[in-house]
């Protein structure tokens, strides 16, 4: 049995539509968990509960929203609870229109040892690829965003952003897009949940270097494709997730970088003078409406 994870967040249509992709998944039994990470209204809540339960679907309420790590915790746990020996996070706003994309990516991640983590190739709307990522380099990387804002960054391809790391071979990567990857139920159980400390943003990098600590591999495979129709721009105001991406990085800088004590500190205050500058920016921008 795989576990599948959909996190909930006054995203009841995307979570449906999730739904019916993955029920016409073929050749796997699914245990579809829909945790719902405590959305605005009650009325949505259980008007979505029981649209799932029709669908087959378990449903939970989480009475607080605790992040994107906890939130998916409670449905890893349900899902590991009832002897799932791999569980999948799928974003709400993923599509599954290959029907064998969860049998191939499982099915691989089984028939390698030592592997805890698998995701096929996810692609944006405009086929843009999102995963698989190159690993967090050096503390010097802090520093990118100021050649973004001199425009000094070579043009991107039309199809390979430049954190993407060779999309169109199978191979063992460093790291994997958290809107959706499979993992291991055995590295799960042995060496514990996503890392509760973050709310939202930075969950792949800490992730990598978790299973790489436990002496651990994630593969990648374009062998299926899947579609994450994730619209930027599209979630309101961008000043709260700029913040919490801030704290999320900080985080991952102090717990899990392992650089310098001094690469350490440029690139935290990088990161605090970029994430001020962009929500001064934004700031500026919404009182001029």
């Amino acid at each position: 049995m795989i576990g599948v994870v959909i996190l909930n967040y006054n995203s009841s249509s995307d979570t449906l539509k999730c739904i019916d992709f993955l029920s016409r998944q073929e050749d796997v039994a699914l245990d579809i968990i829909v945790v719902d990470n405590a959305s605005a209204s009650s009325d949505d809540v259980d008007a979505l509960r029981m649209a799932c339960e029709s669908k087959g679907a378990r449903f939970h309420a989480a009475p607080h929203n605790r992040g994107y790590n906890a939130g998916n915790n409670i449905g890893i746990r349900m899902a590991l609870d009832a002897g799932c020996d791999a569980v999948m996070i799928a974003n709400p706003d993923m599509e599954f229109p290959d029907t064998a994309y969860v049998a191939t990516i499982y099915h691989e991640l089984m028939s390698r040892p030592g592997c805890a983590a698998i995701s096929g190739a996810i692609l944006s709307p405009d086929g843009r690829y999102q995963t698989p990522m190159k690993p967090d380099g050096s503390w010097t990387g802090s520093l990118a965003w100021i050649r973004d804002v001199l425009s000094l960054r070579s043009k991107r391809s039309s199809n390979t952003d430049s954190f993407i790391d060779a999309p169109a071979t199978p191979h063992q990567c460093h790291k994997l897009s958290g809107c959706c990857l499979m993992l291991r139920g055995d590295y799960l159980r042995e060496h514990g949940l996503f890392d509760e400390n973050l709310f939202l943003y930075c969950e792949e990098s800490v992730l990598s270097r978790r299973i790489e600590a436990a002496g651990c591999t994630m593969y990648y495979t374009p062998a299926v494709k899947a579609v994450h129709r994730h619209i930027s721009g599209a979630k309101g105001d961008p000043r709260p997730r700029f913040r919490h991406w801030r704290d999320s990085r900080l985080y991952f800088i102090r717990r899990y970088s392992r650089w310098p004590w001094y690469g350490r500190m440029i690139a935290s205050l990088s990161f605090r003078l970029y994430t001020f500058i962009m929500i001064t920016l934004h700031s500026i921008r919404h009182q001029s409406r």
